[in-house]
Formats: structure tokens, sequence, C-alpha cells
């Protein structure tokens, strides 16, 4: 490395589909306490609901799940304000690798899709997608 140079850490999204082992990958990502990585702690393993505050624009939909967990619509926007400068934060320092996992980014809308890119990439870093998949008639006995 050239001095003065910074290397930029990547972010790795982690978009398997239900019945893959994403719920397995993610409680071992949670709590994540390795030097130079960062997993949000966001307190349960995946970031199914954050992903839903940070990204889509279904806020009727994703005020309904929170609601019924007990979080008023003004406790999920200081949420997504905390989340939000957390993980830019993060971003601006390029100290740290990312990885954000969640299901719902496999089933999600190109809209948020969008917003998910643009909202990793603003500050330089190599984004590197992961997607789990399943052959249809495997995940439908899972399912089943």
């Amino acid at each position: 490395m050239v001095d003065g140079e910074t290397k930029k850490r990547r972010v790795f999204l982690h978009a398997g589909m239900h019945k893959t082992g994403s719920t397995l990958i993610q409680r071992n990502l949670h709590g994540l306490a390795e030097p130079g990585w960062f997993y949000p702690d966001y307190g349960w393993g995946g970031l199914n609901e954050l992903y839903h505050l940070l990204f889509e624009d279904r806020r009727q939909e994703s005020e309904a799940k929170f609601t019924r967990k007990g979080i008023d619509a003004q406790e999920q926007d200081k949420i997504r304000e905390y989340w939000q400068e957390q993980l830019e934060n993060r971003l601006r320092s390029g100290e740290e690798n990312i990885i954000f996992s969640a299901e719902r980014i496999s089933g999600a809308d190109a809209e948020s899709l969008v917003r998910l890119r643009d909202f990793f990439t603003r500050y330089g870093h190599a984004v590197q997608v992961i997607i789990y998949v399943r052959p249809p008639v495997s995940f439908m006995a899972s399912w089943l």
C-alpha cells in the first residue's frame, strides 16, 4: 500500500433465502467481536426488521411488524436513525468490513434493493452479495 493510501474494507450482503441455514449463520454473527469486522448487534441475529426500517418504502407493513412487538412509530424512527448513523459512521471510517444479513433481501422489491446498494456504496466500499438458494422441490419439502 502506498503511503497515505487507505484500504477500503468490504461490505458483505448475505441474502440467503428462507430455509437455507441463514438463521444459524445470523446467530453465529450476532455478537461478533472480531477486530476489523462489524455485524449490527440488532438484538436477535437476523436483520430483516432493520432492512424494513432502513430500505423499504412499506411504512405501513413495517409499522405493523414493530407494533406487534410493542414498538410504536416514534420508537421505530429512533431505531432507524440510530442504525443509519451507526452504519454510516462505520462506512465513513472505512476501518471495518461490514456484514448485513437478512433473508428479506432475497425477496425485496427493486426500489429497496437500489436504496440498499446506494447506501452501502456511497463511501466507495466494494460490495459482495452472498445468496443461498435451494432447488424448488427441496425448498417446498422443507417448508411443509
